[in-house]
Formats: structure tokens, sequence, C-alpha cells
């Protein structure tokens, strides 16, 4: 837990070195078969740090998830998968976070036959949120559960704040 990086008193989690690091709530799972929404916060100290969220994840073991994530150094936002059949229609958004600027997310999970539909917008958080989703995707099967990560690679601080679930 650190101080925000924006300043304003508030306390952050999050992380300083560059190491490839995942943290996982796992003190609850989620399940896929009813409506899941993340909403969070992420700032990012330089332009060569990446950052991302895991949902539905199985990690360590065996390493299977879902990540929303950035890469560092070029592209906005990513939707990928691990262990998991990969999800198919509009997996990049275009909005790039800037360093030194909070940005906010939303991610929203519905049951779709027997996959999933998966949507996700970011925006800089001093904007209003946009009504339009950067990322729609579906899946063709999904896993019966899984918690919610936090991960992050490269150098410069990472940090999250805000997040929340709700799920039906």
């Amino acid at each position: 837990i650190w101080p925000d990086p924006a300043g304003g008193g508030n306390r952050v989690f999050g992380k300083k070195g560059a190491a490839n690091t995942f943290t996982h709530l796992r003190s609850r799972q989620f399940s896929t078969s009813s409506r899941f929404e993340l909403t969070a916060r992420v700032w990012r100290g330089r332009d060569s740090g990446s950052f991302g969220w895991t949902f539905f994840s199985t990690f360590p073991s065996p390493p299977a998830y879902f990540r929303i994530r950035e890469l560092a150094s070029g592209g906005g936002l990513r939707l990928e998968s691990s262990e998991f059949p990969a999800p198919v229609g509009d997996l990049e958004g275009e909005v790039r976070a800037r360093p030194l600027a909070w940005y906010r997310l939303r991610l929203l999970s519905e049951p779709q036959g027997a996959g999933l539909r998966l949507r996700v917008r970011l925006w800089d958080s001093a904007l209003a949120e946009p009504s339009s989703w950067q990322i729609d995707a579906v899946t063709a099967s999904r896993p019966p559960e899984g918690t919610i990560g936090l991960w992050s690679t490269g150098a410069g601080g990472c940090y999250w704040d805000d997040l929340a679930v709700s799920a039906a």
C-alpha cells in the first residue's frame, strides 16, 4: 500500500519494481454464469511500464486467465487469454494511458450461449466516461469461475485504486 502518486492523501495498491508481477484476490471466486463488472483506476509512472487486470483466473496453477493489458511504448488496451480459448471480435482499444495520470476502467462480462461477451473501456479520469465500448469480444466457451487480479511489468511505478466488483 502506497501514498497516491498524484497526491491527495489517498492510499493505493501498487508496485515500484520492473519485475513481471501478478497479484490476485484469492478469497473470492467469481462465476462466469452471471453478469460480472469490474471497475478501477490505474496510474503509471513511465511509458515503459505495462499494466493490466486479470479476471476469471486460476493462476498460479494452472496459469489460466483472461487479461486486459496495456503494453509499454505503444498501442492501447488489449484483451487476451492464457490457457482459455482466445476471444474473437474487437480485441484492442485505441485509448492510450499517458504516464502520470489516473485512468478509469470498466470491464463487463456477461454469459452468451456457451461463452462470454467481454466489453471494456478505459478513459482519462478527468473526462466523462465514454458511452461506447473500446473492446467488445466473445468467447466460444467459458471457465466455471475464477479470481480477479492485477498485473504489471516494466520500469516505473504502477498503482491501482477504487477497485470494485459487482457480480449477480
